[in-house]
């Protein structure tokens, strides 16, 4: 499983710890402040094969950019599911709420995206059940 946040030591964090909860092998961790993204902004060092990826950042009513730019590079990147290419790749969205419609216009039909509660709703608090407890094909929300 491959996890991506905002900011590496707090959703991207939290991110990966929602995923070994669950009991993932977390590939690769990225975030928005991460300095390896520059070089994969010109695509030429597309992230690791995944199996899933959660996608979490920003707390609700927090930053909206930052989120849509890692949403952004994921679709620029066009994943693919390490196993079965015929496959949508399963994809959470575990971020900042008021930015769902965004993700789901940009992700939609690319990947096959699951929408839970968000990972850090706040910065002092994490939420990971919802996010360690949904799998490709069910997830409990409150959409």
């Amino acid at each position: 499983m491959m996890v991506a946040g905002v900011v590496k030591k707090m959703t991207a964090e939290s991110a990966a710890r929602a995923a070994l909860g669950a009991g993932a092998i977390v590939m690769e961790t990225l975030a928005a402040n991460d300095r390896r993204l520059a070089a994969r902004e010109d695509r030429a060092h597309p992230p690791a094969p995944a199996d899933m990826i959660l996608l979490a950042g920003g707390t609700d009513g927090g930053t909206r950019k930052h989120v849509v730019a890692m949403a952004d590079l994921l679709r620029a990147a066009q994943p693919r599911p390490r196993l079965g290419h015929a496959f949508a790749l399963p994809v959470i969205y575990a971020g900042n709420l008021e930015v769902r419609p965004d993700i789901v216009q940009m992700l939609e039909g690319r990947v096959a995206l699951q929408l839970v509660d968000n990972v850090r709703p706040v910065l002092e608090r994490e939420h990971l059940g919802p996010a360690r407890d949904c799998d490709s094909t069910s997830c409990s929300s409150s959409t």
